[in-house]
């Protein structure tokens, strides 16, 4: 299982993004067991691909790449700065929803603050 969990493959029980209401939910349950870690190449609703990195139960890194230009939310249940390469993005922010347009192609980093 360990093996599995490193490599970032997906299985029930799982770190995962979840999408739903037309948002990412970043990292919705963390089992205990699991306090430190990473999972590449999730899917979310919208055409967005999503690597998660997370320490102490909180995430430290979520980068997300968008296959297609559409406005992009994301439920984080910690303060987020969102980037594309150095250039912070202004995300509109409420109750941990931010919101930001994203373009084909290009990739956006959430950072913990």
């Amino acid at each position: 299982m360990e093996r599995m969990y490193r490599s970032g493959r997906t299985m029930a029980g799982l770190p995962r993004s979840e999408s739903h209401q037309d948002r990412l939910h970043l990292l919705p349950a963390l089992p205990d067991a699991w306090p430190s870690g990473y999972v590449k190449g999730l899917r979310g609703r919208g055409s967005f691909e999503i690597d998660l990195t997370w320490e102490n139960g909180k995430i430290t890194l979520a980068v997300i790449q968008s296959s297609v230009t559409r406005l992009c939310r994301i439920f984080v249940q910690q303060p987020v700065r969102i980037l594309e390469g150095d250039k912070v993005i202004q995300a509109a922010a409420s109750k941990g929803q931010y919101e930001f347009q994203a373009e084909q192609g290009r990739q956006y980093f959430v950072i913990s603050e």
